[in-house]
């Protein structure tokens, strides 16, 4: 008679844990436990007037994500900008050309 009722407390507590991370999952923990504000004004570091702060969600992580993320814009180096090349133009071109052969 020991053996059955440990037995039905053990598939209860089993049950009642998986039902509690379930509900943590879906919810959130935030969602499930609140605590009691000490004021009812913000703070001004985005809480908000009820003195609940927003939820964060949590994302899941990614490897393409991660990647670029990794390349942010601290890592990459500064350079300096580079000045086009003119290139001369066809009439310019020309002209040139007959410079040269009137040297020759």
């Amino acid at each position: 008679m020991i053996l059955v009722l440990s037995w039905l407390f053990f598939r209860m507590i089993l049950l009642l844990s998986w039902l509690f991370f379930r509900m943590i999952l879906l919810l959130g923990v935030a969602e499930i436990i609140r605590l009691p504000s000490t004021s009812s004004l913000p703070s001004g570091d985005g809480e908000m007037p009820n003195g609940i702060r927003p939820m964060k969600i949590q994302r899941p992580r990614t490897p393409l994500i991660d990647a670029v993320a990794a390349h942010d814009k601290n890592k990459l180096r500064k350079v300096t900008e580079r000045a086009m090349p003119l290139f001369p133009k066809e009439e310019e071109k020309d002209t040139f050309l007959e410079q040269i052969r009137a040297k020759v």
